[in-house]
């Protein structure tokens, strides 16, 4: 991929539609809801997805048990602090929100966009429920901004990448509680590895059942 040669249409539709992922050659998934990128400005492009239970991660969405089953899998990342230290303190044992939008066939095709928490966040910072919280920005090795924050990007393919401006949108989250999730998030970004990066305008809509992935939820 590169940027479009001058007079060449930028606009582009890309539906992954139930039918298509779960055809005799693709292969079933459990789908756990669907997913909807639009990106406006020097690229035009609309992309729906299916979700797999892979696509969304939570503490919140998991039992005790299965929050200590990861922590002792974990264990070599935390090798500082017990399971009980980082749940008193209120650190996450594995992550609030982590959502990636994107073809669950093949992830480095097509736009996708990807979210998780800033590293600041502790649980009081990130409850489960509705809440507006703002686009740190993204780096590729880190993750860091402030408490109640959330980090975010846009690739298009496995090669092109866009970084969002610090403070350009919101994730908001209309509806979380045991069994569904519900919202959007929105941001500008710019083109990553390029002199005339391209900028963009983006719009994630996502709405999720508690799936296969997250049994450990009353």
């Amino acid at each position: 991929h590169g940027p479009p040669a001058p007079g060449q249409d930028t606009t582009r539709t890309t539906t992954a539609t139930t039918a298509r992922l779960s055809g005799p050659s693709q292969g079933a998934i459990d789908s756990i809801g669907t997913c909807t990128i639009t990106i406006t400005g020097d690229v035009e492009e609309t992309a729906t997805y299916e979700m797999s239970p892979n696509s969304f991660n939570s503490d919140h969405w998991l039992s005790d048990d299965q929050l200590r089953d990861s922590f002792d899998f974990m264990a070599e990342v935390y090798p500082e602090s017990s399971f009980e230290e980082r749940w008193d303190a209120g650190i996450p044992i594995l992550t609030l929100f982590q959502l990636r939008c994107a073809d669950p066939e093949d992830m480095s095709s097509g736009p996708g966009v990807g979210v998780i928490t800033s590293d600041n966040n502790k649980r009081d910072d990130f409850p489960m429920g509705p809440g507006t919280h703002p686009v740190a920005g993204f780096t590729i090795f880190e993750v860091h901004g402030p408490a109640g924050t959330v980090q975010a990007d846009l690739t298009m393919g496995d090669v092109i990448s866009f970084r969002p401006h610090p403070d350009s949108g919101n994730l908001v989250i209309e509806r979380w509680d045991r069994s569904r999730l519900v919202g959007h998030i929105t941001f500008d970004a710019s083109e990553n590895f390029t002199e005339d990066g391209r900028e963009v305008s983006v719009r994630m809509e996502f709405d999720i059942r508690r799936g296969g992935a997250h049994l450990g939820c009353d």
